[in-house]
């Protein structure tokens, strides 16, 4: 694939580059390790780009280094303001300022090496009653375990793919989805992901849909082929009735979708009127048109919760609220509900802080 794709992301990370090479020129001394600390974050970015750019992928790369730009240039403006304060207080309190100042800019760089060590892999079972305007008596109660995301590369093995499996089958699901991204980049084992998928548990069967990632890559042909081979379903702009008592559920899938102008197109001819109709999309941005097209259910994940979410008092410092308003959870609009998963694995900067991997079990509830 031609680099032209790639621009945008090496435009904005040599132009982060440029700027922290500016700001380096206004500090000194120990004020200006976290601003190199960036710098090589920047470096590695960059070759990041190129990699992806090669293997086809996108990510979060764009929201990555102008989240480090940003931080950047918060370490200067708090450096020249603690200078500034500095030479206006006697020498005790300039030692004791000094101090916190350190104390407050090592503080990301502590917080980003536990996203990166240990918040990634602090796996979760997420329990959520989704409740359910006139939801048939047979479908009270009903159990599902919703995978996403998985991302199986490097940064998420095989043995913790199994331990998210294990901990969706200890809750008995009647069914199962895997809504996308089944791994990152070429070099991924497809097989891999799709042989620990396999043992995923559930009484009406495992269903899928395409994330970004599959597309990248062109796969998504090769997953719904292996995935059948496995026993499970990966719908593509298709649907399934299942039966539960007297009571239909009707699940439909669609890959992932790319462009606003046609989200969901064609998918309001899978709707089955008098059933419940749960659809997968891994992209929750088509919420508001899977709304009016009389889904009453629908599945997403592709946001990973942002990743980092930092909670100051009562708001929540998440820099995926400036492309989506659906980042995680439970949503509603005119009736219908989406539920979005902060999935598994990671993608970009493999961190996560306030945004932990989950493993969904959501319960269907009369409302």
């Amino acid at each position: 694939m031609s680099l032209r794709r790639f621009l945008p992301d090496l435009i904005v990370v040599s132009l982060a580059l440029a700027s922290c090479a500016w700001m380096l020129t206004r500090v000194s001394g120990w004020r200006r390790i976290p601003i190199l600390a960036v710098v090589l974050l920047f470096v590695g970015g960059i070759g990041t780009v190129l990699l992806q750019a090669a293997e086809q992928q996108l990510g979060f790369r764009l929201l990555m280094v102008s989240g480090l730009a940003f931080a950047a240039a918060v370490c200067v403006v708090w450096a020249r303001g603690v200078d500034f304060i500095a030479r206006r207080v006697n020498p005790q309190r300039r030692q004791v300022l000094n101090v916190v100042s350190k104390a407050v800019m090592a503080a990301p760089a502590v917080v980003l090496g536990f996203g990166i060590l240990s918040g990634r892999k602090q796996f979760r079972v997420e329990e959520v009653d989704l409740a359910v305007p006139n939801l048939a008596p047979d479908l009270e109660g009903l159990r599902i375990a919703q995978l996403s995301d998985i991302h199986l590369s490097p940064f998420l093995s095989r043995s913790e793919l199994a331990w998210c499996v294990d901990m969706a089958n200890e809750h008995r699901p009647q069914i199962g989805l895997i809504t996308g991204d089944l791994i990152t980049g070429v070099h991924d084992s497809i097989d891999d992901c799709l042989d620990e998928l396999r043992r995923l548990r559930a009484e009406a069967g495992v269903f899928g849909c395409m994330g970004n990632h599959e597309g990248y890559i062109g796969a998504e042909s090769y997953v719904a082929a292996e995935a059948a081979r496995r026993g499970h379903v990966f719908l593509r702009r298709q649907q399934h009735s299942l039966t539960f008592g007297a009571a239909r559920l009707n699940l439909g899938g669609v890959d992932h979708q790319w462009s606003k102008a046609a989200y969901l197109r064609g998918a309001d001819r899978l709707v089955r009127p008098g059933e419940l109709n749960v659809l997968l999309s891994h992209n929750p941005d088509v919420f508001p048109v899977a709304a009016k097209q009389g889904w009453d259910v629908t599945f997403s994940g592709h946001m990973h919760g942002g990743q980092i979410n930092l909670e100051l008092g009562k708001a929540n410092l998440n820099f995926m609220r400036l492309v989506t308003p659906y980042v995680s959870g439970l949503y509603r609009e005119d009736g219908a509900a989406i539920y979005v998963s902060r999935g598994i694995g990671t993608v970009g900067m493999p961190a996560r802080v306030g945004a932990p991997p989950e493993v969904g079990i959501i319960r269907l509830r009369r409302a």
